[in-house]
């Protein structure tokens, strides 16, 4: 009989020890255990033709059975590694609105409910732009947005201006301002060191998402296109440049005073001014600035000037703006021979008296002023008549004119008074001060006689009533008369004996 050595005995013990190993081994579990579904995210525009959700398991290869309200119902996936999903489902053509969906593997069953919303957000007609003014360095334009339902906003979306004139523009970015959902959505742009638009700011028609985005709550985006912004911005300016000075100008009248009022293209600004004969000037450093706007000359004859600066609040400095008036106040005066006469002759019916008034400076009538005439003969009393202004204002002669009217008589010479009858009106220089009107120096008027009657000169002669003038001291002219009825005078004894013979 063989002996069993203890090698032997040692590979048998191996042998049962690796066969009780192997019926130890785990069995699968196969039940699935609890389930859970896990953070199911809303249906929207952009997953609902391939919509995905899962959750958690216990078991490998157990049976997950799934339902989703109103779609599909057992419908199954396996559990593996303690997970379970279901992807690539079509729910596009399942109605807006809460969804639920069931999970159950053996006896055990969860359920969640999501929304679905395929409704992207729209930009309604309600916005604001910033308030019409002229914006400097260094302030801010406002853009608002309103939405037809909240948005969550990431990242910095921005809206894009042309700024710029002249065909010269460059794009400049209003960013997303708002830190929580909302319907309103505000923009922000800070006008930036040498920038200037004088005529109106542009607003692209789109958004730029910049690597940001703008959804609802859940998940669809926005429709960003067709901004309802107007594309030009109206009276909506910027302008970085140093302040001036507005509201001046030089003043071609001739004034008696001047009163200036001046304003500055920003606000606020302060100035500070000089009024003076010089058409320059210099302020000096220690010159102070106040926020007065208004300077006045009330005194004085010849050209002063205005001289302005403003400074703004960021403390940039105008260039001096200098603007000038001429004042006058001196009044006319009547110049040396100052007035003109009719002609010596005997005027009939119809006939003109002219008289010329001149100044030494031009002068400006309103109204008809008028000299004061008297007129009749041989001790009876005058009767008042007047040669009214005629024509002159603008100039320094002014001339008057009175008509012989019918019944005038006057054998004795013409009579005048020596001060001008204003009769309501006025006569001034350019500056508006007041020309003088007595004392006018008359010359002789007793050569002057008004005959309305129409009869012989010669008869005028024999009654002692008529002028015997000498050739060559005035020979007679038409002037006054009525030319067509009148025929010249005849020669006797070398003397004109005015026998102007006129037709009845």
């Amino acid at each position: 009989m063989k002996m069993l050595t203890s090698s032997f005995w040692r590979g048998i013990a191996f042998s049962a020890l690796v066969l009780l190993t192997i019926s130890c081994e785990k069995k699968e579990n196969t039940k699935g255990g609890p389930i859970k579904i896990v953070s199911p995210k809303s249906i929207n525009k952009s997953n609902a033709s391939s919509y995905s959700f899962g959750g958690t398991c216990e078991g490998n290869n157990a049976k997950v059975s799934y339902e989703i309200e109103g779609f599909t119902k057992n419908s199954s996936v396996e559990c593996r590694n303690k997970a379970w999903r279901v992807s690539g489902l079509d729910l596009s053509l399942l109605k807006d609105g809460y969804v639920t969906i069931k999970a159950s593997v053996s006896e055990h069953t969860t359920s969640a409910q999501i929304t679905k919303d395929t409704i992207s957000p729209t930009i309604t007609a309600d916005f604001s732009t910033p308030v019409e003014a002229t914006y400097d360095e260094g302030n801010v334009l406002y853009f608002q947005l309103t939405f037809s339902e909240e948005v969550v906003v990431t990242g910095s979306p921005r809206l894009v201006l042309d700024i710029g004139e002249d065909g010269s523009t460059s794009a400049a970015y209003a960013v997303y301002q708002n830190s929580s959902a909302g319907t309103f959505v505000t923009f922000a742009y800070t006008v930036a060191q040498g920038q200037n638009d004088f005529d109106d700011i542009e607003v692209r028609e789109h958004m730029e998402l910049d690597g940001g985005s703008v959804r609802d709550a859940h998940g669809n985006d926005a429709l960003l296109s067709s901004l309802p912004f107007p594309r030009a911005l109206r009276n909506v300016y910027i302008d970085t440049n140093n302040p001036s000075v507005t509201g001046l100008g030089h003043d071609f009248a001739v004034a008696q005073t001047k009163t200036w009022s001046w304003a500055c293209s920003r606000n606020p600004c302060t100035y500070r001014f000089v009024i003076n004969t010089s058409s320059s000037h210099s302020f000096d450093d220690t010159d102070d600035f106040h926020p007065i706007q208004a300077g006045a000359q009330l005194s004085g004859n010849g050209t002063y000037y205005l001289h302005v600066q403003a400074k703004d609040s960021r403390d940039r400095l105008s260039s001096i703006s200098s603007v000038s008036v001429l004042l006058d106040n001196v009044a006319p005066s009547l110049s040396t021979d100052p007035i003109v006469i009719p002609p010596d002759a005997i005027y009939y019916a119809g006939g003109f008296l002219d008289f010329e008034v001149t100044y030494n400076e031009n002068v400006v009538v309103t109204g008809v002023p008028r000299l004061t005439l008297q007129i009749g003969e041989n001790g009876t009393t005058a009767v008042t008549k007047y040669a009214t202004y005629l024509s002159g204002s603008g100039t320094s002669t002014l001339s008057f004119r009175y008509t012989v009217a019918s019944g005038d008589e006057d054998a004795d010479g013409l009579e005048m008074e020596t001060t001008i009858d204003l009769d309501s009106g006025a006569i001034t220089d350019a500056s508006g001060n007041a020309a003088p009107l007595s004392s006018l120096t008359l010359p002789v008027l007793t050569g002057i006689y008004i005959d309305t009657s129409r009869r012989n000169v010669t008869e005028f002669a024999k009654e002692g009533l008529g002028p015997i003038l000498k050739k060559e001291k005035s020979p007679l002219t038409k002037a006054g008369f009525l030319e067509e009825n009148c025929a010249l005078p005849s020669l006797e004894n070398d003397l004109i004996a005015m026998a102007m013979v006129c037709a009845p």
